[in-house]
């Protein structure tokens, strides 16, 4: 796949375009007066124009500055002129409401994900079993909503009838994008690696934590962060922990410590990763402070 730069949503302003090629009803390539060609999609604009006429920038929605590479050109002319469509359609509902830009692989990522699924209509069994959509609702609120507000949109505008698993890996989308990566699977295997130590936590506890509680959000969005940067290889500064603050918070909390025992070995066996000292005591801090304070909002 080409590089593609400066992807963004196009409103008008750009003027002298002329019309190069078409890659279907919904995407051309166009040439700009300095000379540099784009690749743009929108409503119509690959429709009706010839080699130089100058086309209405209004029709623009966004654009791609195309590095020559013809596996760029092989990639966009294989999209079909609707998924094109309800792909913007689809961005330009959920971006405001996760407060993020989609760049430029992130957008083709999508793209051709539609491509595939609205063609084959496909439908994966574990993505059906109702207790993933109940997970999913609930660790990630707002990118579960605005997925279904997408969905809601390109259903009514373009009148289809969308799977739905396509809510699940909709937000699977969104959380990746929201979270800057481009992996669909690290989302999954995030959700499940969550869902799998609130498991670990409640069965320990017999306890069903609140998941309308501050202290609740607060938690797993630690460890929504914590799974991130192990999945993004980030390092981050690290004071080196006193050997004597682990064995104070052991002591303090006995039965929580137990529990986070449980996780590490958990978290070694599904993503071949020892949690660090320090990541143990504040999982310690969270779990006591959301199996004991569910009265806080």
């Amino acid at each position: 796949m080409s590089v593609f730069m400066g992807l963004f949503l196009w409103k008008g302003g750009w003027f002298n375009v002329k019309f190069v090629k078409n890659f279907n009803n919904n995407a051309a390539l166009v040439e700009s007066s300095d000379n540099i060609e784009w690749v743009v999609i929108g409503n119509g604009i690959g429709f009706g124009y010839h080699v130089g006429d100058i086309i209405d920038d209004a029709k623009i929605d966004r654009r791609f500055k195309a590095e020559e590479d013809s596996d760029t050109m092989k990639l966009i002319s294989g999209f079909d002129a609707q998924v094109l469509e309800v792909a913007s359609a689809l961005v330009n509902v959920v971006e405001p409401l996760i407060n993020v830009k989609f760049d430029d692989v992130q957008f083709l990522v999508l793209v051709d994900h539609l491509q595939y699924s609205l063609k084959k209509n496909s439908d994966e069994m574990f993505l059906n079993d109702q207790s993933v959509h109940w997970e999913i609702k609930k660790l990630f609120p707002v990118e579960f909503n605005a997925a279904e507000a997408g969905i809601q949109k390109i259903e009514s505008e373009f009148n289809l009838s969308v799977q739905k698993n396509e809510l699940i890996l909709l937000t699977y989308h969104l959380i990746n994008v929201k979270e800057g990566g481009h992996a669909v699977q690290d989302s999954m295997k995030m959700s499940e690696l969550i869902s799998g130590i609130i498991n670990i936590i409640q069965l320990d506890t017999g306890i069903i934590l609140d998941e309308k509680t501050f202290n609740y959000s607060r938690f797993v969005s630690h460890l929504r962060y914590l799974f991130i940067r192990h999945f993004n290889n980030t390092e981050i500064d690290r004071a080196e922990l006193d050997p004597e603050l682990l064995a104070m918070m052991i002591s303090r909390y006995p039965e929580v410590y137990k529990t986070v025992e449980k996780i590490v070995h958990y978290i070694r066996e599904r993503a071949n990763w020892d949690l660090q000292a320090d990541e143990q005591v504040y999982l310690v801090l969270h779990i006591w402070r959301v199996t004991h304070r569910q009265e806080e909002n």
